[in-house]
């Protein structure tokens, strides 16, 4: 009978597990430091949101939804409210940085066509223009924020970063660099757990007899 009790808990767990996985794989709202090795792009550690959350969207109307001040969760802004912010311009230039060199070049090539790919970033349009940085990072007026251009024409890429522009842009193939620390592998988490409780009921049922 104890046998039975763990066993049954053992595949409730799995099956748990693989349904969450299933359920946060299909979401994809956030891109993982993962395939970008190869590349030597450097996403710092951080989980980026994927750029048509933000698009045509200025800074002004993003930042109080991060905070929760205006508005409710709505599924398709997975910002609101949240533990996402702006990249600090050390972050978003880091990962900006090993996208590609200063200047068109093909040699940037794979890295801007790996951004575009992966961020969603654009389509027919040539570049994206991208808010990031804290208040002040980049211009000492805070309505205004650090701004980036990310462009490919042909075999050639081009990345631009380090400027400002006003927060209350809206238009231009605008959006923002969104990041948040990882979270803790929750699943394994609650897998241990579950088996955890297997094992008490067990033990429980051995007593009991």
């Amino acid at each position: 009978m104890a046998s039975l009790v763990i066993h049954k808990t053992t595949s409730f767990a799995l099956l748990l597990i693989l349904t969450i996985g299933m359920i946060s794989s299909t979401r994809a709202t956030v891109i993982a430091d993962e395939a970008s090795d190869s590349l030597g792009i450097n996403l710092g550690g951080l989980e980026w949101l994927e750029l048509p959350y933000t698009l045509d969207q200025s800074r002004n109307w993003i930042e109080p939804q991060l905070d929760g001040t205006i508005g409710s969760v709505n599924p398709l802004y997975p910002f609101e409210g949240t533990d996402w912010r702006y990249a600090a311009r050390s972050e978003a230039e880091t990962l900006l940085g090993s996208i590609a060199e200063s200047g068109w070049s093909t040699d940037n090539y794979a890295g801007v066509t790996w951004f575009r790919d992966t961020f969603q970033a654009w389509s027919a349009e040539p570049d994206s223009r991208l808010f990031y940085g804290n208040d002040g990072e980049c211009h000492a007026d805070i309505t205004m924020s650090c701004y980036a251009v990310v462009s490919i024409d042909g075999d050639e890429g081009w990345v631009q970063y380090g400027g400002f522009a006003p927060k209350g842009q809206s238009d231009g193939i605008v959006a923002s660099l969104l990041v948040k620390i990882p979270e803790p592998p929750a699943l394994a988490i609650l897998g241990l757990a579950l088996l955890g409780l297997g094992f008490k009921r067990r033990n429980f049922h051995v007593s009991a007899s």
